[in-house]
């Protein structure tokens, strides 16, 4: 990931990205909430600040932002 996509990432609340880990796993706005044990309308509004401070606009977008990450935090594991 380059180093303004980290920052980007960086900027994001710990619940922000644990939104978009359940978005990239394909969770939808419903399951989100119940796994979170907030209202399907806090989902929305922590999408669209993510959208916001990502500067996407769709959550594939969101999910194919995600997966870099996630190749590179496997890689430092194993």
């Amino acid at each position: 990931m380059h180093g303004r996509d980290m920052r980007k990432k960086n900027a994001l609340s710990r619940r922000e990205k644990e939104v978009v880990k359940l978005v990239a796993e394909g969770s939808r706005n419903k399951e989100i909430a119940c796994r979170l044990y907030i209202s399907e309308q806090t989902v929305k509004s922590h999408l669209n600040r993510i959208y916001s401070k990502l500067g996407i606009h769709c959550r594939i977008k969101l999910a194919a932002y995600y997966f870099p990450f996630l190749s590179s935090r496997l890689k430092d594991a194993g």
